[in-house]
Protein backbone atom coordinates (compact mmCIF):
# COMPACT_ATOMS: atom_id res chain seq x y z
CA UNK A 1 0.00 0.00 0.00
CA UNK A 2 2.98 2.30 -0.20
CA UNK A 3 2.76 5.28 -2.37
CA UNK A 4 -0.92 5.60 -2.65
CA UNK A 5 -3.64 7.68 -1.96
CA UNK A 6 -4.43 6.35 1.41
CA UNK A 7 -5.94 8.76 3.86
CA UNK A 8 -6.97 9.23 7.90
CA UNK A 9 -6.03 6.75 10.35
CA UNK A 10 -5.80 3.15 9.66
CA UNK A 11 -8.30 1.63 12.33
CA UNK A 12 -7.43 -0.46 15.02
CA UNK A 13 -9.59 -3.27 13.60
CA UNK A 14 -7.26 -4.05 11.08
CA UNK A 15 -4.33 -4.79 12.93
CA UNK A 16 -6.48 -6.82 15.25
CA UNK A 17 -7.16 -8.78 11.96
CA UNK A 18 -3.85 -9.38 10.46
CA UNK A 19 -2.25 -10.60 12.92
CA UNK A 20 -0.14 -13.09 10.48
CA UNK A 21 1.04 -9.72 8.42
CA UNK A 22 4.38 -9.69 7.65
CA UNK A 23 5.47 -6.51 5.74
CA UNK A 24 3.83 -3.30 6.18
CA UNK A 25 4.46 -0.92 4.15
CA UNK A 26 2.02 2.39 4.53
CA UNK A 27 5.24 5.19 2.93
CA UNK A 28 4.06 7.91 0.98
CA UNK A 29 0.24 8.22 1.79
CA UNK A 30 -1.60 10.86 3.29
CA UNK A 31 -2.11 9.18 6.40
CA UNK A 32 -2.89 11.53 9.56
CA UNK A 33 -2.59 9.04 12.76
CA UNK A 34 -0.76 7.78 16.01
CA UNK A 35 1.19 4.41 15.67
CA UNK A 36 -1.45 2.12 17.16
CA UNK A 37 -0.37 0.44 20.27
CA UNK A 38 -2.21 -2.37 18.30
CA UNK A 39 0.89 -2.44 16.25
CA UNK A 40 2.47 -5.05 19.24
CA UNK A 41 -0.16 -7.96 18.19
CA UNK A 42 1.34 -8.28 14.95
CA UNK A 43 4.05 -10.58 16.03
CA UNK A 44 5.08 -11.78 12.70
CA UNK A 45 6.00 -8.29 10.66
CA UNK A 46 9.57 -8.18 9.87
CA UNK A 47 9.49 -5.54 7.57
CA UNK A 48 7.71 -1.86 8.42
CA UNK A 49 8.15 1.03 6.47
CA UNK A 50 5.58 4.25 7.38
CA UNK A 51 7.96 7.03 5.74
CA UNK A 52 6.55 10.29 4.08
CA UNK A 53 3.13 10.37 5.89
CA UNK A 54 1.76 13.11 8.78
CA UNK A 55 1.76 11.44 12.05
CA UNK A 56 1.34 14.69 13.87
CA UNK A 57 3.84 14.46 16.02
CA UNK A 58 3.27 11.27 17.39
CA UNK A 59 5.67 9.08 19.40
CA UNK A 60 6.78 5.61 19.04
CA UNK A 61 4.93 3.03 20.89
CA UNK A 62 6.78 0.86 23.59
CA UNK A 63 4.79 -1.70 22.09
CA UNK A 64 7.59 -1.90 19.63
CA UNK A 65 9.15 -4.25 21.41
CA UNK A 66 6.99 -7.06 20.92
CA UNK A 67 8.08 -7.55 17.46
CA UNK A 68 10.95 -10.01 18.13
CA UNK A 69 10.94 -10.67 14.80
CA UNK A 70 11.29 -7.15 13.05
CA UNK A 71 14.16 -6.59 10.67
CA UNK A 72 13.44 -3.46 8.73
CA UNK A 73 11.86 -0.24 10.54
CA UNK A 74 11.84 2.56 8.24
CA UNK A 75 9.11 6.25 9.59
CA UNK A 76 11.56 9.14 8.00
CA UNK A 77 10.03 12.61 7.36
CA UNK A 78 6.80 11.15 9.31
CA UNK A 79 6.87 14.52 12.38
CA UNK A 80 7.43 11.84 15.03
CA UNK A 81 8.39 12.95 18.51
CA UNK A 82 9.00 11.91 22.20
CA UNK A 83 11.67 9.94 22.72
CA UNK A 84 13.15 6.68 21.22
CA UNK A 85 11.44 3.65 23.61
CA UNK A 86 13.56 1.46 25.35
CA UNK A 87 11.77 -1.54 24.03
CA UNK A 88 13.58 -0.93 21.10
CA UNK A 89 16.35 -3.25 22.87
CA UNK A 90 13.99 -6.14 22.31
CA UNK A 91 14.06 -6.97 18.64
CA UNK A 92 17.32 -8.29 18.65
CA UNK A 93 16.58 -9.24 14.84
CA UNK A 94 16.99 -5.38 13.67
CA UNK A 95 19.47 -4.90 10.37
CA UNK A 96 17.45 -1.13 9.55
CA UNK A 97 16.61 1.38 11.59
CA UNK A 98 15.33 4.80 10.37
CA UNK A 99 13.89 7.30 11.82
CA UNK A 100 15.71 10.47 10.14
CA UNK A 101 14.19 13.74 9.27
CA UNK A 102 11.52 13.72 12.32
CA UNK A 103 11.26 15.31 15.69
CA UNK A 104 12.52 13.02 18.10
CA UNK A 105 14.56 14.18 21.11
CA UNK A 106 15.99 12.83 24.24
CA UNK A 107 18.45 10.68 24.65
CA UNK A 108 19.49 7.56 22.38
CA UNK A 109 18.45 4.65 24.78
CA UNK A 110 21.51 2.47 26.18
CA UNK A 111 18.90 -0.68 25.46
CA UNK A 112 19.81 -0.30 21.83
CA UNK A 113 22.98 -1.77 22.63
CA UNK A 114 21.21 -5.15 23.02
CA UNK A 115 21.22 -4.94 18.92
CA UNK A 116 25.09 -5.59 18.74
CA UNK A 117 24.53 -8.62 16.61
CA UNK A 118 22.26 -7.64 14.55
CA UNK A 119 22.37 -4.02 13.56
CA UNK A 120 24.02 -2.37 10.73
CA UNK A 121 22.33 0.50 9.55
CA UNK A 122 21.28 3.18 12.13
CA UNK A 123 19.75 6.73 10.76
CA UNK A 124 18.84 9.12 13.24
CA UNK A 125 19.13 12.49 11.13
CA UNK A 126 18.13 15.90 11.32
CA UNK A 127 15.95 15.10 14.77
CA UNK A 128 16.38 16.93 18.15
CA UNK A 129 18.31 14.41 20.18
CA UNK A 130 19.54 15.93 23.28
CA UNK A 131 23.20 17.26 23.49
CA UNK A 132 25.97 15.84 24.60
CA UNK A 133 28.77 13.97 23.62
CA UNK A 134 28.13 11.00 20.74
CA UNK A 135 26.35 8.14 23.40
CA UNK A 136 29.28 5.32 24.13
CA UNK A 137 26.26 2.99 23.62
CA UNK A 138 26.34 3.40 20.08
CA UNK A 139 30.37 1.57 19.99
CA UNK A 140 28.59 -1.41 21.38
CA UNK A 141 27.07 -1.71 17.92
CA UNK A 142 29.66 -3.43 16.45
CA UNK A 143 28.37 -4.76 13.01
CA UNK A 144 27.31 -1.29 11.44
CA UNK A 145 28.02 -0.10 8.06
CA UNK A 146 26.17 3.12 8.04
CA UNK A 147 26.02 5.71 11.38
CA UNK A 148 24.22 8.97 10.22
CA UNK A 149 23.73 11.52 13.08
CA UNK A 150 23.61 14.46 10.60
CA UNK A 151 22.07 17.33 12.53
CA UNK A 152 21.70 16.82 15.75
CA UNK A 153 22.85 18.29 18.46
CA UNK A 154 25.89 16.21 19.46
CA UNK A 155 29.05 17.82 20.41
CA UNK A 156 32.57 16.87 21.86
CA UNK A 157 34.98 14.79 19.91
CA UNK A 158 34.13 13.52 16.36
CA UNK A 159 36.58 10.21 16.88
CA UNK A 160 36.43 8.99 20.34
CA UNK A 161 38.49 6.05 20.35
CA UNK A 162 35.60 3.58 21.27
CA UNK A 163 34.45 4.61 17.93
CA UNK A 164 37.32 3.87 15.87
CA UNK A 165 38.68 0.78 18.20
CA UNK A 166 35.33 -1.21 18.12
CA UNK A 167 33.14 0.00 14.47
CA UNK A 168 35.45 -1.43 12.22
CA UNK A 169 32.84 -2.39 9.61
CA UNK A 170 31.76 1.03 8.78
CA UNK A 171 31.05 1.74 5.32
CA UNK A 172 28.86 5.70 5.43
CA UNK A 173 30.01 8.17 8.88
CA UNK A 174 27.66 10.72 8.43
CA UNK A 175 28.46 13.67 11.62
CA UNK A 176 27.70 16.13 9.45
CA UNK A 177 26.36 19.79 10.63
CA UNK A 178 27.03 19.36 14.45
CA UNK A 179 29.45 20.74 17.18
CA UNK A 180 32.04 18.14 17.25
CA UNK A 181 35.68 18.93 18.01
CA UNK A 182 39.12 17.11 18.11
CA UNK A 183 41.46 16.36 14.69
CA UNK A 184 40.98 13.76 12.26
CA UNK A 185 43.09 10.50 13.30
CA UNK A 186 45.95 9.37 11.61
CA UNK A 187 47.10 6.25 11.44
CA UNK A 188 43.83 4.83 13.51
CA UNK A 189 41.91 5.60 9.94
CA UNK A 190 43.78 2.23 8.21
CA UNK A 191 40.84 0.46 10.27
CA UNK A 192 38.23 1.94 8.10
CA UNK A 193 40.71 1.73 4.78
CA UNK A 194 38.73 -1.92 3.47
CA UNK A 195 35.57 -0.41 3.64
CA UNK A 196 34.59 3.25 4.25
CA UNK A 197 32.54 4.78 1.23
CA UNK A 198 31.59 7.76 3.29
CA UNK A 199 33.09 10.39 5.34
CA UNK A 200 30.64 13.45 6.12
CA UNK A 201 32.01 15.69 8.91
CA UNK A 202 30.90 19.21 7.48
CA UNK A 203 29.83 22.12 9.28
CA UNK A 204 31.74 21.11 12.65
CA UNK A 205 34.39 22.71 14.44
CA UNK A 206 37.12 19.97 13.52
CA UNK A 207 40.82 21.44 13.49
CA UNK A 208 44.12 20.73 12.63
CA UNK A 209 45.09 18.90 9.37
CA UNK A 210 44.02 16.68 6.68
CA UNK A 211 46.58 13.49 7.53
CA UNK A 212 48.37 12.07 4.60
CA UNK A 213 46.79 8.48 5.69
CA UNK A 214 43.44 9.44 4.41
CA UNK A 215 45.09 8.34 0.94
CA UNK A 216 44.80 4.71 2.70
CA UNK A 217 40.59 4.91 2.06
CA UNK A 218 40.38 4.35 -1.45
CA UNK A 219 37.01 2.94 -1.49
CA UNK A 220 35.90 6.67 -0.29
CA UNK A 221 33.46 8.37 -2.96
CA UNK A 222 32.15 11.03 -0.66
CA UNK A 223 34.74 12.93 1.83
CA UNK A 224 32.89 16.16 3.42
CA UNK A 225 34.81 18.40 5.93
CA UNK A 226 33.95 22.08 4.79
CA UNK A 227 33.30 24.44 7.37
CA UNK A 228 35.49 23.30 9.75
CA UNK A 229 38.51 25.03 10.81
CA UNK A 230 40.91 22.61 9.13
CA UNK A 231 43.97 24.44 8.53
CA UNK A 232 47.44 23.83 6.03
CA UNK A 233 48.02 22.32 2.79
CA UNK A 234 46.38 19.59 0.97
CA UNK A 235 48.18 16.40 1.17
CA UNK A 236 49.18 14.59 -2.09
CA UNK A 237 47.88 10.98 -0.86
CA UNK A 238 44.47 12.60 -1.89
CA UNK A 239 45.10 11.63 -5.04
CA UNK A 240 45.06 8.11 -4.15
CA UNK A 241 41.22 8.25 -3.80
CA UNK A 242 40.65 6.64 -6.68
CA UNK A 243 36.42 6.20 -6.45
CA UNK A 244 36.00 10.06 -4.98
CA UNK A 245 33.26 11.53 -6.30
CA UNK A 246 32.57 14.55 -3.87
CA UNK A 247 35.28 16.24 -2.30
CA UNK A 248 34.14 19.21 0.26
CA UNK A 249 36.92 21.17 1.48
CA UNK A 250 37.40 24.52 1.12
CA UNK A 251 34.62 26.35 1.88
CA UNK A 252 34.97 27.74 5.50
CA UNK A 253 38.30 26.15 6.53
CA UNK A 254 41.67 27.66 6.35
CA UNK A 255 43.52 25.30 4.07
CA UNK A 256 46.23 27.02 1.48
CA UNK A 257 44.93 28.53 -1.94
CA UNK A 258 43.14 26.26 -4.07
CA UNK A 259 45.65 27.47 -6.55
CA UNK A 260 47.61 25.56 -4.17
CA UNK A 261 46.16 21.68 -4.92
CA UNK A 262 48.87 19.15 -5.26
CA UNK A 263 49.24 17.68 -9.04
CA UNK A 264 48.13 14.13 -7.98
CA UNK A 265 44.64 15.37 -6.97
CA UNK A 266 44.44 17.71 -9.66
CA UNK A 267 44.51 14.90 -11.90
CA UNK A 268 42.18 13.14 -9.83
CA UNK A 269 39.37 16.18 -9.53
CA UNK A 270 39.74 15.89 -13.18
CA UNK A 271 39.60 12.44 -14.69
CA UNK A 272 36.26 11.72 -12.39
CA UNK A 273 35.02 14.92 -12.76
CA UNK A 274 34.65 15.38 -8.54
CA UNK A 275 32.54 17.94 -7.76
CA UNK A 276 34.04 20.28 -4.91
CA UNK A 277 31.14 22.28 -3.54
CA UNK A 278 27.15 20.98 -2.12
CA UNK A 279 25.57 23.62 -3.69
CA UNK A 280 26.91 22.30 -7.15
CA UNK A 281 26.71 18.53 -6.52
CA UNK A 282 22.88 17.43 -5.80
CA UNK A 283 19.05 18.77 -5.99
CA UNK A 284 17.56 18.28 -2.88
CA UNK A 285 16.21 15.29 -3.19
CA UNK A 286 19.79 13.95 -3.94
CA UNK A 287 20.95 15.97 -0.50
CA UNK A 288 18.85 14.06 1.70
CA UNK A 289 19.60 10.78 0.24
CA UNK A 290 23.04 11.09 0.46
CA UNK A 291 22.67 11.35 4.50
CA UNK A 292 21.00 7.57 4.25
Amino acid sequence: MGGGDIEGAIPVEVYRKLTNLELLALNGNRLEMEIASEIGGLRSLTHVDISYNNLGETTLPSELGLLSDLEFIQCFFCQLAGTLPTEIGKCTNLEIVSFASNFIGGTIPTEIGQLNTSLRHLNLNTNNLEAGPIPSVLFRLTQLTTLSLFSNSFRGPAFPSEMLSNLTNLENLDLGRMSLTGTIPTTELSVWAPSLITLYLSVNSISGTIPTEVGALTRLETLGLDQNNISGSLPSELGLLSSLQRLYLWEGNRLLSRRDVPPELERLLRENAVCKFESDCDSGADYEARHF
